[in-house]
């Protein structure tokens, strides 16, 4: 749902004739005709009411775009990814930021890079993409490429924030909940999933997508953050992981959802 670097929603809840016209998948006018042929096809014989009886979604912003897109919502439930529990890690003697995942348009680093310059703060950043090139060549950017968890973990455990600049909308990145999990607290674009995932001065802060000059401010002030704000941040990350994804909470609910599933044929 991004097109030309913006959020598009052209296509939902109708036919998506326009997907082909903008070549939205992988870019091919072919490719795009025949996905959109398989969705229409399937919508006009109703297959995707008449043969799923449980559909799960990841958060409840999207089970609304689900809904919105035509999929029944009384069959829709929300069940939230997890991660492994690493342990408790100090909150003291924190510092730096850092950045996780693809280097590419649609998860912000653009924006990432514009605030980081215009902040002079320096950010480690984890991963590979289409942007890296662009990414190495910003001064203020520790560009490592690709680690494995272990070694991402571990850095998560030394910063002081996660920064998720996305301008799309992200299902659940499941480096915001890896963060919590190291009671990392996450600095947001306010879209999508995000505005519900991160909790603006409890688990993280939030700031408008693609605004750079208001990322760079938040940058600038987190680093000169007192000690009792910062950590009561790390504390809000930590035990909201407690509380939303820890991997038996969300075996509980899965086991549930198969339960309610066999309960409800078709």
């Amino acid at each position: 749902m991004l097109r030309d670097g913006k959020t598009c929603e052209q296509c939902i809840g109708k036919i998506p004739w326009r997907g082909v016209v903008h070549k939205c998948y992988r870019n091919s006018g072919l490719q795009s005709l025949s996905l959109v042929s398989m969705l229409t096809l399937h919508q006009v014989i109703g297959s995707y009411k008449n043969k799923i009886n449980t559909y799960i979604a990841l958060n409840e912003y999207c089970r609304q775009k689900f809904v919105a897109g035509g999929l029944p919502g009384d069959r829709i439930v929300v069940k939230p990814n997890f991660s492994t529990d690493p342990g408790e890690f100090p909150i003291e003697n924190r510092s730096g930021f850092l950045y996780v995942g693809r280097l590419s348009e649609e998860k912000g680093l653009h924006t990432l890079i514009k605030a980081a310059n215009a902040s002079q703060q320096r950010i480690t950043v984890i991963g590979d993409g289409p942007l890296v090139h662009e990414a190495r060549k910003c001064q203020m950017l520790d560009v490592r490429g690709h680690c494995d968890r272990a070694t991402v973990l571990a850095l998560m455990a030394r910063a002081s924030y996660l920064i998720v600049p996305s301008i799309w909308y992200e299902n659940m990145p499941r480096t915001v909940i890896e963060a919590f999990s190291c009671g990392l607290p996450v600095i947001a674009s306010n879209i999508g999933a995000l505005t519900d995932l991160v909790k603006h001065g409890v688990t993280g802060l939030q700031f408008p997508v693609g605004d750079a000059s208001a990322l760079a401010s938040i940058l600038t002030a987190a680093a000169k953050q007192d000690h009792a704000t910062a950590r009561s941040m790390h504390e809000g990350a930590r035990a909201e992981y407690l509380k939303q994804y820890i991997p038996a909470k969300n075996y509980e609910h899965l086991l549930g959802i198969y339960e309610y599933a066999q309960a409800h044929p078709i």
